[in-house]
């Protein structure tokens, strides 16, 4: 599960350097990671690291956060479309 705080200056949720370098690549883990309840919205809402939720859920699915606590992952077809990101965005083998 993510957390809410930042590391190095990102929000946890929307660090790829936690989430795919070290939990995936450094330490192989093979699971699905899930966002502390309300972690994608504070990227946004709380860190103002993000402008809004679609840019909070673009950033949460890039970094390697596959499902969210919340609702926020309703916006990624806004994201889609503002090009934020593609539909076919992988981060890890896995995740197709």
């Amino acid at each position: 599960m993510g957390a809410y705080n930042r590391y190095e200056g990102v929000p946890c949720t929307a660090s790829t350097l936690l989430l795919v370098k070290n939990l995936r690549e450094r330490w192989k883990f093979p699971g699905y990671v899930v966002s502390d309840c309300g972690a994608i919205t504070d990227i946004f809402a709380g860190h103002g690291f993000a402008k809004d939720a679609a840019e909070a859920s673009a950033l949460g699915v890039k970094a390697g956060c596959d499902l969210t606590c919340g609702d926020e992952y309703t916006s990624l077809a806004e994201a889609v479309s503002r090009g934020l990101i593609s539909e076919k965005r992988s981060t890890w083998p896995c995740a197709g």
